[in-house]
């Protein structure tokens, strides 16, 4: 087992009858950590030792951690296009 030296990344947002939401905000918002995540493991795989099994290894690990956060940034994206589709994202901001 190795550790994994990210902290996790996320984007974040609140659901209320008092704040608009703005889907296209948080599509970009999803997106930037996405971009992110694939820019983390490119620079991971960038200082693997390839001759060296465990750092090979190690590498893969967060590699999947890396991965298992983009899956997140997909699920976000699905709840972020439900939102859009629902009339409640569209309906006026209250006072």
């Amino acid at each position: 087992m190795a550790l994994f030296p990210f902290k996790r990344l996320g984007h974040s947002f609140v659901v209320s009858a008092h704040q608009r939401f703005e889907v296209e905000r948080e599509r970009r918002s999803n997106q930037n950590v996405r971009l992110i995540l694939e820019r983390l493991k490119e620079r991971v795989m960038n200082f693997v030792d390839m001759s060296n099994p465990d750092a090979i290894r190690k590498a893969e690990h967060y590699i999947r951690a890396l991965n298992a956060q983009l899956q997140e940034c997909d699920r976000t994206d699905e709840f972020i296009t439900l939102m859009d589709e629902s009339p409640a994202a569209r309906l006026p901001q209250r006072p």
